[in-house]
């Protein structure tokens, strides 16, 4: 059974993670979007002694694009990139983990019935 489903599990979890890699630049790009003129402010990580607005204006899709690539770098589309880590890390821990136990599972339950 493990076979047939596990499988599967990993070439899904294999797409979610290859479409969010390939797509996180441009959600960057519409969180800014989004995010603009609301008065956001955010803690300054490099000190942690103040907050510092987000006080942005962004004429479309392209323009934040080329702000965030001339102002920040490449580097820029993939701020908070280290969480979306984190989650598939987490979630391929859970996938090895239900595969351990579903093995150790059938093993015993195999095994009893060999005995009966």
């Amino acid at each position: 059974m493990i076979e047939a489903y596990y499988p599967q599990l990993i070439a899904s979890f294999m797409g979610h993670l290859a479409a969010d890699v390939f797509l996180y630049p441009l959600e960057t790009a519409l969180h800014r979007l989004h995010i603009q003129g609301t008065r956001t402010i955010i803690d300054n990580t490099d000190f942690g002694l103040e907050v510092l607005p987000i006080d942005t204006q962004y004429e479309g899709l392209q323009d934040t694009f080329e702000s965030i690539r001339s102002l920040e770098g490449r580097l820029g589309f993939f701020k908070g990139f280290g969480a979306l880590i984190l989650q598939y890390a987490l979630h391929l821990a859970i996938l090895k983990l239900t595969k351990g136990i579903f093995i150790r599972l059938s093993e015993d339950f195999g095994h009893h019935k060999k005995n009966v």
